[in-house]
């Protein structure tokens, strides 16, 4: 079992106000708009201050990788086994989802792929620890991952390699913190986003496997960016979720 303690630094996003709608799917999809909160965003890392730290608690690994013609999932052997601390909240870890390419930008930069690991407290309110990846060395723990992906025809396939979450996480876990809405499809504001600073790799073979595996879907993941974004197109991205139940395993 593994606890880690995670300081933080507080960021400035730079988008539009949020507008009122009266129907809340027709708020949902304004949020995506318009919403202040909205990411993704282009994070600025100017502003620091003291936040709570973040202990992390993984223990589980993803047991099965499902592709159901729209999205990649894999789910875990336990659904309580994986929990995060935020603010004295407890988070438990719902599931896990690659973006390729990454939604949130840090300081006008877009990483080639970004990782969501979604988690939700007792009181249904989201917390979501972001990991960015950029292109440079071999990611073995993606690649353990990696060797499961499967395609549409094949449906599912087994992780019979146990894959510690942990290894997704990068040593130094100083993050920026938002709030924000939850990630498409409602687009409806209750997260908490926590971005860590320092970018993973993976290798140019990896990411272009993941794309193979998903590059039917590869709008999934992509919501529109918010009015008066920087930013005047970006390319179409690719997902791919991680679920949990089940179980629990414990890695040594």
């Amino acid at each position: 079992m593994k606890l880690l303690l995670c300081t933080a630094t507080l960021l400035t996003l730079f988008l539009p106000p949020l507008s009122a709608f009266a129907a809340i799917q027709e708020e949902a999809h304004q949020l995506c708009q318009t919403d202040i909160n909205q990411p993704p965003g282009d994070i600025r890392s100017t502003s620091e201050a003291h936040v709570s730290p973040l202990e992390v608690q993984y223990i589980d690994s993803p047991s099965e990788l499902i592709n159901n013609g729209q999205i990649l999932l894999a789910s875990m052997r336990s659904f309580a086994a994986n929990t995060i601390r935020l603010d004295d909240q407890l988070y438990t870890l719902e599931e896990l989802h690659f973006h390729v390419p990454a939604e949130n930008t840090i300081d006008g930069k877009r990483y080639a792929m970004e990782l969501h690991l979604m988690h939700r407290n007792s009181n249904g309110e989201l917390a979501v620890v972001v990991v960015m990846f950029t292109e440079g060395a071999l990611n073995k723990t993606l690649e353990r991952l990696w060797q499961s992906l499967p395609s549409v025809l094949e449906k599912r396939a087994t992780l019979f390699t146990p894959v510690d979450i942990n290894q997704l996480l990068p040593a130094d876990k100083t993050y920026w913190r938002f709030n924000g809405s939850q990630p498409s499809p409602s687009c409806l504001e209750n997260a908490v986003w926590v971005v860590l600073q320092h970018p993973l790799t993976l290798s140019s073979a990896q990411l272009e496997k993941f794309m193979r595996a998903v590059h039917e879907h590869k709008s999934a993941s992509v919501r529109p960016l918010p009015t008066g974004n920087d930013e005047k197109s970006r390319p179409a991205g690719s997902d791919l979720v991680l679920k949990q139940d089940g179980d629990p395993i414990h890695l040594g």
